[in-house]
């Protein structure tokens, strides 16, 4: 009788906590996919956290948990056919332009025209304050380690590179470095340049700028097919470092056409140990790790860099590639970390400080879209994330001001980070079709905008916003776009 009565005891004690134990995991479930983070994603983290110890496991977990079909993949629309935020190629810039000079500058300028990778290698070698190299129409196929430059410009006379119309030229490049800028005041633009590597570990950068490069400018071009695409970071050789700060990356279409074949660090845009560097109007598509701990970035800046900004860009991780068990995360001040040997003046206290994020559309990632990292004094406001799990702020250092963004996913200090939030709306996946005409295809249009319109807090300064169209600074809308009454660019189709 006691045996038997034991044994209905354990019966359904066993049950009890098991149907708790399911019941717990449905809530959770639930929870998350109410915020917008999808059963894929969360398949995703879990799985790749387990592996390394079981990994049969996250293979169930992957197999249970991920679709057949990925829901990141944008159907019908080819980035080789690409009309969005980016590098556009009715752009035609002339060697005057987004420049304020005199004409006594004017007149010291010179066009050096070249029709061949040779006669290209000597005139980026040759080139003085002032001129301009400009490429023929053609392909230009390069095999070296590194392109490298002869001599600097000068804030009033910069060295310009560029083809007359972007796709009229085209640099194939089997190079590790690309362009190696050691020099200052150098503009590229209207450039097609691939990476053709048989091995992708072989074609890291398109463009590595070191040390004595600053005042870069990296400007309407499309770069694909490399690791790290721009690669910017301190030189130490020779003497103490010199820090290549105060370069702008706008306007360029970075992205790969497959899965990176590789353990290097994958990530398009990424910036160690700089300041004052701004990141705006760029397409960063499709950055995917296949190797090693699977972890990429669209970009970032770390190791004790300062007053860096990311503005208007549109970040797509899966745009049309995916893999199940890889993890892409989209803007990060931080990253995954800096060694001590690699931060600016070998201080690694905070790997960024006084950062910006504005008026950046982030889509379908895998993880977070914005991820702060021992980042201290960081405004992020007027984002918007679709199809992402959110906003993370990690480490006691850490702190920011969030504001006015729209995100599915949520906003998560970790690790005893700090965040002050204000205005930010969180719809799920779901409620986007009752905000937005097709925002998960980047149609912004309102349906709905009682939640979006002039519910933004107060900005102290005006600006403009994801289109470039100037915001108020009161009234503001919630989100990377300013209606002002209207409807908004596509960021789809912008030209």
């Amino acid at each position: 009788m006691i045996k038997a009565l034991i044994q209905r005891y354990l019966l359904l004690s066993g049950l009890f906590f098991n149907l708790t134990l399911f019941g717990l995991f449905v809530y959770v479930i639930f929870k998350l996919v109410s915020l917008g983070v999808g059963v894929d994603m969360i398949a995703t983290k879990v799985a790749s956290r387990i592996e390394p110890y079981a990994p049969w496991v996250s293979d169930v977990i992957r197999i249970i948990g991920l679709p057949g079909k990925s829901r990141f993949i944008i159907e019908g629309v080819s980035l080789e056919k690409w009309q969005g935020k980016g590098a556009n190629p009715n752009n035609l810039l002339t060697q005057n332009d987004s420049l304020e000079i005199t004409t006594e500058q004017l007149g010291k300028r010179s066009n050096i025209f070249v029709s061949s990778a040779k006669d290209f290698m000597v005139a980026l070698k040759a080139a003085r304050p002032g001129d301009t190299i400009v490429l023929e129409a053609g392909t230009y196929k390069i095999k070296s380690h590194a392109i490298y430059l002869g001599n600097s410009g000068t804030e009033t006379n910069r060295i310009h590179v560029q083809a007359n119309k972007l796709g009229d030229v085209v640099l194939q490049l089997d190079t590790l470095d690309g362009f190696y800028i050691n020099k200052s005041y150098w503009t590229f633009r209207n450039l097609r340049i691939s990476g053709i590597c048989a091995n992708d570990s072989a074609c890291e950068h398109a463009f590595h700028v070191m040390g004595g490069g600053h005042h870069v400018v990296i400007q309407n071009n499309i770069v694909t097919d490399f690791n790290a695409h721009v690669k910017v970071n301190p030189s130490g050789k020779n003497g103490p470092n010199k820090y290549p700060d105060n370069g702008v990356i706008t306007g360029n279409s970075f992205y790969n056409h497959t899965i990176r074949d590789t353990s290097n660090s994958v990530t398009p845009i990424d910036m160690i140990g700089v300041n004052n560097w701004t990141i705006s109007d760029n397409l960063i598509a499709d950055f995917i790790k296949g190797r090693g701990n699977k972890t990429s970035y669209g970009a970032y800046f770390k190791g004790n860099a300062s007053h860096n900004v990311f503005e208007r860009n549109l970040v797509m991780c899966s745009f049309n590639l995916h893999q199940t068990d890889a993890i892409q995360i989209g803007l990060s001040f931080g990253g995954g970390g800096t060694g001590r040997q690699y931060c600016r003046n070998k201080n690694c206290a905070t790997e960024h400080n006084e950062g910006t994020l504005r008026h950046n559309v982030i889509m379908n990632c895998n993880d977070v879209g914005i991820y702060l990292s021992k980042a201290n004094n960081t405004e992020i406001y007027n984002n918007t994330l679709i199809n992402t799990l959110g906003i993370d702020i990690r480490y006691p250092v850490s702190s920011a001001v969030i504001a006015n963004n729209l995100l599915t996913g949520r906003i998560k200090n970790r690790d005893w980070a700090y965040s002050q939030t204000l205005s930010n709306l969180i719809p799920s996946i779901d409620d986007l079709d009752q905000l937005f005409l097709d925002a998960e295809h980047g149609d912004f249009t309102l349906k709905k905008g009682d939640d979006i319109l002039n519910r933004g807090v107060d900005l102290t300064k005006r600006e403009v916003d994801f289109c470039g169209l100037k915001r108020q600074t009161a009234d503001v809308d919630i989100g990377a776009f300013e209606y002002n009454g209207k409807s908004t660019c596509n960021p789809f189709r912008m030209h």
